[in-house]
């Protein structure tokens, strides 16, 4: 798969980044010009209230539409804009004189349209999307933008999206940079600060090792990951030797509520993980500081919690058992057991041994910690 952003625009309420990207299934922007330049017609797949924006948007980059197509359009006369109308039908017929690009709004209707083109051996296409996006010109992380990009395609690289849930892979590259930013920020403008070289970063529960991936990159760290193998099917990207060897990545498995770990780490990636932990989250948070180094800082950021969920309070959780708690995956399916408010969060810091350096509360609670 490669992904590449297009250009941002204003989403309707005019308040929002919306962001323009192409998903495609392998080719680069330039080999799309290059196979119009040999004749390939160049299709837009799916006619909605956007369809002449993203129409534009194409020919900026100088993609140009040659076909519209729809399975809910009436075949006209003068077409739209002057570009013809063709029936997928008539399209499939002669599938490899055509280049398809899925432009529609609605993800339903893109994930049809997606299996329909597969239906019809049609494998090598395009996604053209419009997201609310993360704004990367206002952040402070200087050139965080290409090496985000780069990050996000090496690691989508092997990913088939044809064979895949599209939406999940589009959810992945849009949100979590958006969860946990800012702490990145903060330990990142502090370390280039402070110039120390070579240091150690743990990520608990990497999933796609994004976020750490960004770490390596930004400040040269030593990746460790610790994963669970018995999500090794479903999280299967952290779990990929070529990603794993690509950035010499020490893997651990086990689980952090009742599995014990050693080393000293400058910086613990503790992001969206607590409100999967079945137990009380005290001691696991002591056994984090006592792998955090003196000067370190552990990130966590998690779902501001507007109900409760499971539990009246955090306190009513249970303590480990001392052997197989990863039973309880069983039970929660690694889905959220219990969300916290930022009070709440604050107390189990405060017990754990932990003090707050940085803070922001949205919809998301991003947290800095260091030892006390």
């Amino acid at each position: 798969m490669y992904i590449e952003p297009l250009k941002k625009t204003r989403l309707a309420d005019n308040n929002r980044c919306g962001q323009l990207t192409l998903f495609t299934t392998g080719h680069s922007i330039e080999e799309i010009i290059e196979l119009q330049n040999k004749g390939v017609k160049i299709v837009s797949f799916g006619c909605d209230n956007f369809n002449i924006f993203y129409i534009d948007s194409l020919k900026e980059i100088g993609i140009s539409i040659d076909v519209i197509s729809d399975n809910g359009l009436k075949i006209t006369e003068t077409g739209i804009n002057n570009i013809p109308v063709i029936s997928p039908r008539d399209l499939f017929k002669t599938s490899n004189d055509y280049y398809f690009i899925i432009t529609l709004t609605d993800i339903n209707y893109v994930n049809q349209v997606r299996k329909q083109l597969l239906l019809n051996n049609v494998h090598n296409f395009s996604i053209l999307t419009l997201d609310m996006a993360f704004d990367f010109d206002s952040c402070k992380i200087k050139n965080l933008k290409p090496i985000f990009l780069s990050t996000i395609n090496e690691i989508y690289q092997d990913i088939d999206f044809t064979a895949n849930n599209f939406d999940a892979v589009r959810y992945v590259y849009i949100n979590p940079i958006k969860w946990w930013y800012d702490t990145l920020e903060f330990i990142v403008s502090d370390y280039e600060k402070r110039g120390e070289k070579n240091l150690e970063l743990l990520d608990i529960g990497p999933g796609t090792g994004l976020e750490s991936l960004l770490y390596q990159k930004l400040l040269g760290c030593n990746v460790n990951w610790i994963n669970l193998q018995e999500l090794k099917a479903t999280y299967s990207i952290s779990h990929n030797p070529k990603i794993i060897n690509a950035h010499k990545i020490n893997v651990q498995y086990g689980y952090i509520e009742s599995d014990n770990f050693t080393g000293e780490y400058d910086i613990i990636i503790f992001t969206d993980i607590i409100e999967h932990m079945a137990y009380n989250p005290v001691l696991t948070m002591k056994k984090l500081n006592g792998l955090l180094k003196n000067k370190g800082y552990l990130a966590i950021s998690t779902p501001n919690r507007k109900t409760t969920k499971n539990y009246s309070s955090w306190r009513d959780m249970p303590n480990p058992p001392e052997e197989n708690a990863i039973d309880v995956l069983n039970i929660t399916g690694a889905g959220h057991v219990y969300e916290y408010n930022a009070a709440e969060l604050e107390e189990i810091f405060a017990e754990s041994g932990f003090k707050v350096v940085f803070k922001k509360e949205t919809s998301k609670l991003q947290y800095v910690l260091s030892k006390e």
